[in-house]
């Protein structure tokens, strides 16, 4: 649980230190994501922004904001393998 936090916190700042990357206020503060189930997250950038998504424990996951802007990591599989 301590480590999905961390991941949330982790997101959160590398998200807001990078360009124009927003999430859904779905997304805050103390949520919580259940390791080794597949999560979706998405969210905004400038159109052709690489987006990173790397839990605290090493797990990294990359896409790539459509023209619109919008991005979508489906079935995000956050484990310790």
């Amino acid at each position: 649980m301590r480590t999905l936090f961390s991941l949330i916190v982790f997101l959160s700042i590398y998200l807001s230190a990078s360009a124009d990357i927003r999430l859904p206020s779905l997304f805050g503060d103390h949520m919580i994501l259940q390791q080794d189930s597949s999560n979706t997250i998405w969210g905004w950038a400038d159109a052709g922004e690489k987006v990173t998504v790397k839990a605290s424990w090493g797990a990294t996951t990359t896409t790539t904001a459509d023209d619109d802007g919008k991005w979508r990591l489906r079935r995000v599989v956050l484990s310790r393998d």
